[in-house]
């Protein structure tokens, strides 16, 4: 199972059909250049309005700026140059957005906009039959990620494979660079494989151990998008995300409204039927247009409502929390063990450092006056949680305190010589989940 409080992200899409509405046109003589490079005011226009509409990322159009489809156009030594233009048109109109504000969420400023370069397959989405071989498509694509992360892209977002072969290829790739990389593929009507006919099962086999942030997925049908969404949702705790197919151009009637307070509830509407099944990253699709964007914005809204206000209320309780444990200690040398703690967490005049799961063995021993071990379920790194409990209880000078957000404190300190005073800090309703301990004095 996924977790079930990420936040729901809104993602642009293709941005050709909204500029052909506004007089673009988009391949007026064979071997022509891109709009971006005939017409880079329009291009910038449509992404910051993208922004405005509330996309949380810009994806800049760079999926056929590689050395293959460049070479089509006689332009093969221009990859670089249009490439760093893609970017810097999509970078400006995210200024833009931002100098004319955008709209809060959920009562709470928009996040800084991300930065995406798109990657699709070589021979063009949906012609698996074509597709390169697996060496080729390393090649190729490590040459176009390449000069994507050197133009000072974010995120690497790759969309619309058509078999495993180049979806791994193309993913292999983008990871090499160290960037933030997105992978997907497209389905077919069953939901269930390929263009390639490739089981989807194989290819979540193939690429899910690599390591990519999060699994995208694109179908001809809404049905065949949520039922690749329910199968994946199955095997992965990945982030999935899922584009709005283009049977979706038509409204659905929404059912009745409900009031806020009431929660997400069923609804027929297209993106909030791919929120249903899974996906927490939804984009726009074959239609990249504000107005896709402001229907994705407001269903995502609607479902991160409860999350931001679970969060507000975890963030009060945490400081209250902190509160507690620095009331009983000297000020001095205070260490946080974990996530980065929310804003306005830690407390003066302590000093805090932050210490990530891969710094904890290094902690020195009888350092802190203050040790706070925050709530991580999933510990990343070669240490679990009993031995983070542990090194946090030796970082603390004699005397210290230590407050831990993990259940199994209990069980791990209750019998350690070094700590007394072990006692529950302010409880939630289903029990004590934060103890106070204190090392021997």
């Amino acid at each position: 199972m996924r977790s079930l409080d990420r936040l729901v992200l809104v993602l642009d899409g293709d941005p050709e059909p909204e500029l052909a509405r506004r007089g673009i046109v988009l391949r007026p003589t064979p071997g022509a250049a891109p709009p971006l490079v005939r017409e880079p005011a329009a291009v910038r226009a449509l992404y910051r309005d993208l922004a405005l509409a509330g996309s949380d990322v810009l994806t800049a159009p760079t999926g056929a700026l590689h050395r293959r489809a460049l070479s089509r156009l006689g332009a093969t030594r221009r990859g670089r140059e249009w490439i760093g233009l893609a970017l810097d048109l999509v970078r400006l109109a995210a200024d833009e957005a931002d100098d004319a504000s955008r709209p809060a969420r959920n009562g709470e400023p928009a996040p800084p906009l991300r930065l995406a370069a798109a990657v699709l397959p070589l021979e063009g989405i949906g012609t698996a039959e074509t597709a390169p071989d697996g060496a080729t498509a390393a090649e190729e694509h490590r040459a176009h990620v390449g000069m994507l992360a050197d133009a000072g892209a974010e995120i690497i977002r790759i969309e619309g494979m058509g078999s495993i072969a180049e979806s791994e290829a193309a993913t292999r790739a983008a990871l090499e660079t160290g960037l933030e990389t997105w992978t997907g593929v497209l389905v077919d009507d069953s939901g269930r494989s390929l263009p390639s006919g490739e089981p989807l099962d194989a290819w979540v086999d193939v690429v899910e151990p690599m390591g990519a942030s999060a699994l995208l997925l694109a179908g001809p049908s809404l049905a065949a998008t949520t039922a690749a969404l329910a199968a994946l949702a199955a095997r992965t705790e990945r982030p999935l995300g899922a584009a709005l197919p283009p049977d979706t151009t038509r409204r659905p009637t929404p059912t009745p409204a409900r009031d806020a307070g009431d929660g997400p509830g069923p609804s027929s509407l297209p993106e909030a039927r791919l929120l249903d099944a899974g996906a927490t990253l939804v984009a726009a699709g074959a239609d990249g247009s504000p107005a896709r964007i402001a229907r994705l914005r407001t269903e995502a809204d609607r479902r991160n409502g409860a999350v931001v206000q679970q969060r507000r209320e975890e963030t009060e309780l945490q400081r209250a929390w902190v509160a507690q444990v620095t009331a009983r200690a000297e000020p001095g040398p205070a260490a946080w063990l974990g996530p980065p703690p929310r804003p306005g967490t830690l407390v003066p005049p302590f000093a805090w450092d932050v210490v990530g799961p891969d710094e904890i063995a290094l902690l020195p021993a009888g350092r802190y006056r203050v040790a706070v071990v925050a709530a991580d379920p999933a510990t990343p790194g070669d240490m679990g949680q009993l031995d983070v409990l542990r090194a946090a209880v030796a970082a603390l000078e004699r005397g210290g305190w230590l407050l831990s957000e993990w259940p199994q404190t209990l069980d791990v300190l209750a019998d350690d010589a070094r700590v007394t005073s072990l006692q529950p800090a302010a409880p939630r309703l289903s029990g004590p989940a934060c103890w106070l301990a204190r090392r021997r004095p």
